[in-house]
C-alpha cells in the first residue's frame, strides 16, 4: 500500500532532527528586526550579519559581524551566546548589544538590562584570561591588537531599540559589500 510506505517514510524522517544553518544579512540601508524561533528579539544594524543553526531550541548560539541589539527569550536550560571574532558574550536573560564590523579590530558588547558573562572563544588569550560579567550601565571593550577594558555608559529607560543602536558612538568602520539591487 501506496499510503502506508508514505506514512512510514514520514516517521523515518521525524526521527532523525537536520540542523538548517540560517544566514540573515542586512544591506537595506536602515535597521532591520528578526525575531528568533526561541521569541528573542535581534535588531540587526545595516551593514552587519548574523548565523545561526536551526532547530534554534537545543543550542543557542549567534556568530555576528556588524553590530546588533538582543533582547533575549530567558530559558537557563538554554544559554544564548553571540560569538564576534575572539569573544563569546553569553546572556543571562537580558538585554544587550555587541558591536564587531571587521576592520576595525575592536568588539563592544554594552549592556542594558540583566547580565552577560563574556569569555575567550578558544581558552586564554591573553587580554581575556578569566569570565568578565557585566551589570546595567556597563561596557566591554575588546581590541584584538591591544586590551580589554571596562567603560560605563548612561541607560536610557524606555528607549526602544532602534534608537539604542543609533546613539551608540563609537568608531564603528562597516566594511561589507553593499549588494546593488536592481529592479
Amino acid at each position: 500500500n501506496k499510503d502506508g510506505s508514505v506514512v512510514q517514510n514520514t516517521e523515518k524522517k521525524a526521527d532523525s532532527v537536520v540542523s538548517v544553518v540560517r544566514h540573515e544579512r542586512n544591506t537595506t540601508g536602515k535597521d532591520k528586526r528578526i525575531t528568533l524561533p526561541d521569541g528573542s528579539l535581534i535588531v540587526l544594524a545595516d551593514k552587519s550579519e548574523i548565523t545561526y543553526s536551526e532547530p534554534f531550541t537545543d543550542k543557542r548560539d549567534i556568530t555576528l559581524t556588524g553590530k546588533a541589539y538582543f533582547k533575549v527569550a530567558k530559558n537557563k536550560e538554554k544559554p544564548f551566546t553571540v560569538i564576534s571574532d575572539d569573544i563569546a558574550t553569553t546572556a543571562l536573560g537580558t538585554e544587550f548589544t555587541v558591536t564587531t564590523f571587521s576592520g576595525t579590530g575592536q568588539v563592544i558588547v554594552r549592556l542594558y538590562e540583566g547580565k552577560v558573562v563574556i569569555k575567550a572563544v578558544r581558552g586564554n588569550n591573553g587580554r581575556l584570561t578569566k569570565e568578565v560579567y557585566l551589570s546595567p550601565g556597563q561596557a566591554f571593550v575588546y581590541d584584538v591588537q591591544n586590551t580589554a577594558k571596562l567603560n560605563s555608559f548612561k541607560l536610557k529607560n524606555g528607549a526602544v531599540p532602534e534608537s539604542i543602536l543609533n546613539e551608540e558612538v563609537v568608531r564603528d568602520n562597516p566594511s561589507l559589500p553593499e549588494n546593488v539591487e536592481t529592479p
